[in-house]
């Protein structure tokens, strides 16, 4: 492995995703009937039921109604079949389910590698995900440290890195590194969440976004 990337906030990345993501919520509901039997009323009202309950989700998550977008859906399968396919639903409508049926038939095409488009469809379920829009962080570039190039180390400590024993290893503090900042080892990056390790014969540098390249090839 001749490189190794360490993000800005290791220790806590994957709970900064859980906060920034956009909130989703999706509901089904079993609908069984033939294509030439649906009451389009009835699918309406079904669907705006639908709609209702996944926004409300959303609402009380703290979305606010405005930035709620909702995407429906609906499983389609040949009559007689166990397996549906899940297609776009544009419009609740006549010619909405006719461009859902038609895709439906390419997309069965595509997974199990025959269709058959003059033969009678059926409904299966009817689904909506409404998903919000949550505001993210600003992940823009970091300062500039190319004027220092080498990062200063505050403090020294031993280490031990086996057959090399015990070193004295400089020890930098990952926040006031800046991007392009450099660091080579034998040496210990600390910060709050994570400590990276630089053994001897590696090297780090700062990209633009703050994360950390480790060099361990043979250009070190």
């Amino acid at each position: 492995m001749p490189e190794v990337i360490v993000p800005a906030h290791p220790g806590v990345t994957s709970a900064l995703g859980l906060l920034f993501v956009d909130p989703l919520d999706d509901f089904s509901w079993s609908y069984v009937r033939r294509q030439d039997r649906i009451d389009f009323v009835q699918l309406r009202e079904r669907y705006g039921e639908m709609d209702n309950r996944v926004r409300d989700s959303l609402v009380r998550q703290g979305v606010a109604p405005d930035a709620i977008g909702v995407d429906r859906s609906i499983d389609l399968r040949y009559i007689g079949q166990l397996h549906s396919v899940t297609v776009p639903l544009t419009e609740i409508s006549e010619p909405g389910l006719a461009a859902a049926t038609a895709a439906f038939h390419d997309e069965h095409l595509r997974q199990y590698r025959y269709s058959h488009p003059d033969a009678p469809v059926e409904t299966s379920a009817l689904r909506v995900a409404a998903r919000g829009t949550r505001a993210k962080p600003d992940l823009s570039r970091m300062r500039d440290g190319s004027d220092r190039r080498a990062a200063v180390a505050e403090r020294k400590r031993p280490v031990h890195f086996g057959e090399h024993g015990w070193l004295s290893t400089p020890v930098v503090d990952r926040n006031s590194l800046g991007a392009r900042d450099e660091v080579r080892g034998p040496a210990i990056v600390d910060q709050l969440d994570s400590t990276i390790v630089l053994p001897p014969d590696t090297a780090a540098r700062v990209d633009e976004v703050g994360n950390v390249i480790i060099s361990t090839g043979e250009d070190v």
